[in-house]
C-alpha cells in the first residue's frame, strides 16, 4: 500500500487480549527511518474498505502515530507537525 511516496506494509491480527475481539491493524514503513514528507490519510481510509475493517461510513475519531514497541526500545521523534484538511 503506499502514500505519496512512501510504500507500507499492512500488518493485521486479531486481537484477544480484551474482553471482545477486534482487529488490530498496523502499518509499517517499508523504508526506515521514515523520512520526512506528506502523509495521506485518504490511502489508508481506502485500503481499510478494501480489506473490509471499515464501510467508509464510520467517523474518524483520533489518529495515531509512533511506535508499538513489544520489548526492547523505539524512539519517535516529531519536529514538526501539521493537519490539513481537504
Amino acid at each position: 500500500m503506499s502514500s505519496g511516496l512512501r510504500r507500507y506494509a499492512a500488518r493485521q491480527t486479531t486481537a484477544t487480549w480484551d474482553p471482545e475481539n477486534w482487529i488490530y491493524l498496523a502499518y509499517l514503513a517499508r523504508e526506515r527511518p521514515a523520512h520526512p514528507g506528506t502523509l495521506d490519510l485518504r490511502a489508508f481510509l481506502d485500503d481499510l474498505v478494501e480489506r473490509d475493517v471499515v464501510t467508509g461510513q464510520e467517523w474518524l475519531a483520533s489518529i495515531e502515530i509512533g511506535n508499538e514497541v513489544v520489548s526492547g526500545r523505539g524512539v519517535t521523534r516529531l519536529t514538526e507537525v501539521g493537519v490539513e484538511l481537504q
